[in-house]
């Protein structure tokens, strides 16, 4: 079966994860942003630093913040 992949990325995440392998960033309109960088998934492979950030509500975040995670895909 071929599943699209951020459906197989959100199925690899469900592993336990720990506290202090999460990250803040430095945004200040994004409450709970961090990256999961370096965490190592079911199958073995390590996510890459800033490639999957998770946080709460986005909406308020400032012309900044999305200035600093635009630059950090780069």
């Amino acid at each position: 079966m071929n599943t699209p992949r951020a459906i197989t990325i959100a199925l690899i995440m469900t592993v336990t994860v720990s506290v202090s392998a999460q990250q803040f960033l430095p945004v200040k309109g994004i409450n709970n942003a961090r990256h999961l960088g370096g965490i190592t998934v079911q199958d073995g492979r390590v996510v890459r630093d800033n490639m999957l950030i998770r946080s709460a509500h986005l909406a308020d975040a400032s012309d900044e913040d999305i200035d600093y995670l635009v630059m950090c895909k780069k």
